[in-house]
């Protein structure tokens, strides 16, 4: 039997500095502080191997068995706090939402007019 994959899905990294704005993602639970983050990780890496996309379809696909525990950590949405986390000693995928290339996610706009309310 292979070792588990587990696969992680993030959709916002937020800032300490920045949780005024982050807020209502925080409250329901769609984001995740940076230094949170960065802790998962850690931990993740001493008990399993961080995988690219493309390893893990191989071993969803049954193409490829793992040697020891992995996972692969996805992004929902292209919040440009992804880039952030994602980069040359992070293994990762960013699903972008082709919506926002014309307006902002329904949510985001929601958490718009919640941010204005709160501040009157």
């Amino acid at each position: 039997m292979s070792p588990a994959l587990a696969i992680l899905c993030y959709h916002r990294l937020v800032e300490e500095d920045d949780l005024e704005t982050a807020w209502p993602y925080i409250e329901r639970g769609t984001a995740v502080r940076m230094a949170n983050f960065r802790t998962q990780l850690r931990d993740i890496a001493r008990f399993a191997d961080a995988v690219s996309e493309r390893v893990a379809l191989d071993v969803l696909a049954g193409r490829r068995i793992l040697s020891k525990p992995a996972v692969w950590l996805t992004f929902d949405d292209g919040y440009r706090d992804a880039l952030s986390a994602v980069g040359p000693e992070t293994i990762g995928t960013v699903f972008v939402t082709s919506c926002v290339a014309e307006r902002s996610l329904p949510a985001d706009e929601w958490y718009d007019v919640l941010l204005a309310a709160n501040r009157t």
